[in-house]
């Protein structure tokens, strides 16, 4: 894996992860323009994503991203707030960092 792959990915998690935590920064989102990924890959149609590369989609597709996106949407775009909506949301968000997760390599075992 290329080192700047690792970085995005690595940093990639950070963000699901204070968005999850609510720590996010008040322009952070789950989408494109946020992304570490989307940063180096969304110009050239994914191609090269290591999301792109293991699902053979581009923009996210076949990934916990769409429920994510979606979750997020309801639970800070929808007025009232409920817990409900707040659940769904961390539920999808945890989906999509352990999906981020699963394209970090594997440490070796000694």
């Amino acid at each position: 894996m290329k080192a700047q792959d690792r970085r995005a990915i690595e940093a990639s998690i950070a963000h699901w992860i204070r968005m999850r935590d609510d720590k996010g920064t008040p322009d952070e989102e789950p989408n494109a323009v946020c992304c570490p990924l989307c940063k180096l890959y969304f110009d050239k149609s994914c191609i090269g994503c290591p999301i792109f590369t293991k699902t053979g989609a581009d923009l996210c597709r076949g990934t916990p991203y769409e429920a994510a996106h979606a979750a997020w949407e309801s639970h800070y775009c929808t007025s009232p707030k409920t817990e409900e909506r707040h659940k769904l949301w961390r539920t999808t968000a945890n989906a999509m960092i352990r999906f981020l997760r699963s394209l970090l390599p594997r440490k070796a075992k000694p």
